[in-house]
């Protein structure tokens, strides 16, 4: 906790911040200040490490891609800024109800819920489709959209391009 913080000012503090490391985001998931380097509970602060590194495994929630490689100190203590919370709060409140300290408006500001995300990548499809990209060969067509969009003066890296468009593949061949 800050200086002339209230007890409750640090919750909104962690909210906006970028990106939580994998220990930020497990205290946040057992309800304690970050800030604090406190684990009241190292059995609960463990199941949720866990819990984290088992979502991140199999997809359920995405991590940041770091712009420039993790220092070598935040590889050897998880101490990279891997989770925007806009990202994985929704995940957090449903794993973690009684503890995360983020409301559950916070959670779904601006996020997407699976069906506009799905509409979105069929969407997406459709105009690949109409602008004869072949989304079976997803790095090749990242690379023909990345350099329209540095031609449109628009950022976006071509792997982000690629895994948007791998998952709409995914979605035509799901119908």
């Amino acid at each position: 906790m800050e200086q002339n913080e209230s007890p409750e000012d640090w919750k909104a503090r962690w909210h906006v911040m970028d990106a939580w490391t994998v220990g930020e985001f497990a205290m946040l998931c057992c309800g304690w200040d970050p800030g604090t380097g406190e684990h009241p509970d190292q059995g609960a602060f463990n199941a949720a490490v866990e819990a984290i590194t088992r979502a991140v495994r199999v997809g359920a929630i995405p991590t940041c891609e770091l712009k420039w490689p993790a220092r070598i100190e935040e590889q050897i203590f998880s101490g990279a800024p891997l989770f925007r919370p806009s990202e994985v709060s929704e995940w957090a409140l449903k794993r973690f109800p009684a503890t995360f300290p983020v409301p559950a408006e916070w959670a779904s500001e601006g996020a997407l819920d699976i069906r506009e995300r799905t509409s979105l990548l069929r969407i997406i499809a459709a105009l690949a489709g109409l602008a004869k990209i072949d989304l079976n060969n997803p790095a090749r067509a990242a690379e023909d959209l990345e350099a329209e969009m540095r031609r449109l003066h628009v950022s976006l890296e071509r792997r982000t391009i690629g895994k948007h468009l791998k998952a709409a593949l995914e979605q035509l061949t799901q119908r």
